[in-house]
């Protein structure tokens, strides 16, 4: 169940940050507050440069 990895977006006092630090794995926008990229597993590209699919293309193409 914990095999899951999440992507922050950006939000001041982000909710998402506990959420990175129990998941397996946690990707922060490039675009994401300091707080949210310092958990992170790793930063990918930001969402103006579709970042996600980017990821996704990557990871499962």
């Amino acid at each position: 169940m914990r095999d899951r990895a999440r992507k922050g977006y950006q939000y001041e006092n982000n909710p998402e940050i506990p959420m990175f630090k129990i998941a397996d794995e946690g990707y922060a926008m490039a675009n994401a507050i300091d707080a949210l990229k310092e958990v992170a597993t790793a930063v990918i590209d930001s969402n103006e440069n579709d970042g996600v699919a980017k990821w996704l293309s990557f990871n499962f193409c």
